[in-house]
Formats: structure tokens, sequence, C-alpha cells
């Protein structure tokens, strides 16, 4: 199936926990299929669940 959204966040495990996200690739291996998902800023406490740009782009895959 195509992923729509994907959903990050934080654990606050650290003493510097905060993170910026560009962006987001996700891969599955097997096919070459991929999704971008763009946030360009902080991720905010509690979350944020991120709409694909662009869906299943295929990719040759080359796993060593």
């Amino acid at each position: 199936g195509e992923l729509v959204t994907a959903r990050v966040w934080l654990d606050h495990a650290g003493l510097l926990d905060a993170w910026h996200l560009d962006s987001l690739t996700i891969t599955h291996l097997a096919s070459g299929r991929a999704w971008l998902f763009g946030l360009q800023g902080w991720v905010p406490k509690g979350g944020v669940t991120i709409p694909a740009k662009a869906r299943a782009v295929v990719h040759s895959t080359h796993v060593y």
C-alpha cells in the first residue's frame, strides 16, 4: 500500500533531545519504493504527523 503520513516523536531520554528535521525518506528495501516526507522544522513536544510529499518513487536497491 501507499504511505500517506509518517509520525515522528521524541522519547525525551537525553538532556539535549531537540531534533530539527528537514526531511524523512522511508524505503521499502524489497521493492525499492520510497516515500519522501518533509517537515523543515523542529519536532514539537508530543510529536508531529507529516503528510507525504512524494509517493512511491522506485529506486534501484543495492544492499551490501
